[in-house]
């Protein structure tokens, strides 16, 4: 069964990363989407990654587990989090990504970061079925940009701040009112699909986070020259 997503409003302590660990988490998650994306010779836009970061939270929320500590809300185009842009612009400063035009691209310092990180995970199964299943989110629409607007704008929700009327996101989209939508961040409709679900959280390692956080920061590790292929690593899932 398909478990259906949930409509609510702005909750910061539940719907924003609450430490500096979760933000970083989640930071590595973004890092990792690029990745797998490179390694598949694909690229993507700063849509098809959020896109492919939600679709990949609402599949794992399916099998009982959440990874991402920022929710995404309702917006013209779907699923978004106008935080993204200022984690993008974080990871690029610490010249771990690059932009051009539209897409978004590793640099060569972050393929060695993440590809080091990938490799201190790579026994953990629960982490892995993460990188799995965010790898198939990728492919899918770096391959069809429009399919991760249209397939993502039919999915079904409970819309709690109007009755737990059943919606399609497209028709919450509708409903919005361009001059008013965005004018408080506590107006937005955030889509949690894990509510009323009991939920295991997959954490990453505190030496990862540690590490992120040091690359960020510039602080030197020589530990994250390793570079494993992701490809092996999913051959043995």
């Amino acid at each position: 069964m398909v478990l259906i997503p949930k409509i609510e409003k702005c909750d910061y302590s539940k719907h924003l990363p609450q430490t500096s660990a979760d933000k970083t988490s989640d930071l590595f998650f973004i890092l990792s989407a690029l990745y797998v994306a490179e390694k598949q010779d694909k690229s993507l836009t700063h849509l098809t990654l959020e896109k492919s970061l939600f679709k990949t939270t609402v599949d794992m929320a399916n099998e009982g587990k959440s990874f991402l500590n920022t929710f995404f809300y309702v917006n013209t185009l779907g699923p978004h989090n106008s935080i993204f842009y200022k984690y993008l612009e974080e990871l690029e400063s610490g010249n771990l990504l690059e932009k051009e035009g539209n897409k978004v691209f590793l640099t060569a310092k972050g393929v060695s970061v993440i590809s080091g990180l990938v490799e201190k995970i790579s026994s953990d199964q629960e982490l892995l079925s993460v990188l799995v299943s965010l790898q198939d989110a990728v492919k899918k629409y770096a391959d069809n940009p429009g399919l991760s607007v249209n397939e993502l704008h039919a999915m079904k929700v409970i819309d709690s701040t109007d009755k737990s009327k059943q919606k399609t996101i497209k028709e919450i989209v509708e409903e919005i009112k361009p001059e008013e939508a965005f004018e408080k961040s506590s107006q937005f409709k955030y889509i949690n699909p894990l509510a009323g679900l009991k939920i295991e959280k997959v954490n990453l390692p505190i030496e990862v986070l540690n590490n992120l956080e040091n690359v960020i920061a510039e602080v030197d590790t020589a530990d994250l020259e390793l570079s494993a292929p992701l490809e092996v690593i999913f051959s043995s899932t």
